[in-house]
């Protein structure tokens, strides 16, 4: 298909292909509307490569769909969702996702990317960014691996970046994460998940009602690496952590707690283990445009609660207050 590849309306399919081993080259744009599917691919061991944009506008529209098993699909131009669509579509095991151009999501119930299934990969090589109360990368199963490697960012109130449920699944976040007014930059939720940031992460909000969250993660024996920088703004939490036995490693030499009731780790639950060999700061900005209003409210370096907790400071945890209300770590009844 080296032209335009359009659907339009409901039920109504591009290019659709029935089989395996089949490969659909689309040089020109793949988009679909208003319920349409611009390619859609069952079948096993196939190849999709879509050169041009892939998009998706309306509730049921699809850029790219494809069902079933060791699968390529490469998206080598931008992906776009909006209204309510999906760009790209998986559902099965073992398939590969390269997403090298951009992938937005915009507006309640659009994604970017979803896939469904175990032992998936996923490569957001180009920039993510959710807006609006879309997500950019969704993955629901176990075993997978999403490696984001270009900047990722969620704006607004039900905004996520990357959302992933499911066992045993890898995220790497290598890339740049920025959340903004009410977002979440990765949620993850399930049992045994590692979750690696190596990129700078920073979080914050201009409204008190709508707190940014840069990792939310919620479930049990899972691990999460903090080696990048974080900064955390205005209402916001850097990591928020909540279940049984979960592992907190904050090893990078700079997180930065500057807003005004922020929160750089939050940890809920039973039997975690927070340890801080990294180096912490939390210092509230005082220039901020918020900072005479929230001047005594508190801002919180590591702030656990529950029962049976660890927390290990081998690390550096500095504390600049200004007002007795500012804390570096804050234990609740039950933690250790």
């Amino acid at each position: 298909n080296k032209g335009k590849n359009t659907a339009d309306g409901e039920g109504s399919t591009g290019t659709k292909a029935d089989g395996n081993g089949n490969t659909i080259n689309n040089g020109g744009e793949n988009s679909g509307a208003n319920g349409g599917t611009g390619t859609d691919v069952n079948g096993d061991n196939n190849t999709i490569d879509n050169k041009g944009k892939n998009t998706a506008d309306g509730e049921g529209s699809t850029g790219t769909k494809a069902d079933g098993n060791g699968n390529t699909i490469n998206n080598e131009g931008d992906t776009g969702a909006t209204n309510g669509g999906t760009g790209t579509d998986v559902d099965g095991n073992n398939n590969t996702i390269d997403n090298k151009g951009k992938t937005t999501a915009d507006g309640a119930g659009s994604t970017g990317t979803d896939v469904t299934g175990d032992g998936n990969k996923i490569n957001n090589e180009g920039d993510t960014s959710a807006t609006a109360g879309g997500t950019g990368t969704s993955v629901d199963g176990g075993g997978n691996t999403i490696d984001n490697k270009g900047t990722t960012t969620a704006e607004g109130e039900g905004s996520t970046g990357t959302d992933v449920a499911g066992n045993n699944n890898t995220i790497n976040n290598d890339g740049a994460s920025k959340v903004i007014d009410g977002a979440t930059g990765a949620k993850v939720s399930g049992d045994g998940n590692t979750l690696n940031n190596a990129g700078e992460m920073t979080a914050g909000s201009t409204d008190s009602t709508k707190p940014s969250t840069g990792v939310d993660v919620a479930g049990n024996n899972n691990t999460i690496n903090q080696n990048g920088k974080m900064v955390v703004g205005d209402f916001s939490t850097g990591l928020n952590v909540t279940g049984k036995s979960n592992t907190i490693n904050l090893a990078s030499e700079e997180m930065s707690i500057t807003g005004q009731q922020a929160t750089g780790v939050n940890v809920s639950g039973e039997a975690n283990k927070v340890t801080l060999t990294g180096n912490m700061v939390v210092d509230k900005d005082q220039t901020s445009l918020l900072a005479a209003d929230n001047f005594y409210k508190a801002s919180t370096g590591i702030n656990v609660s529950g029962s049976s907790n660890t927390v290990s400071l081998d690390g550096k945890l500095t504390v600049i207050s200004d007002t007795e209300a500012t804390y570096g770590t804050e234990y609740k009844p039950g933690s250790s």
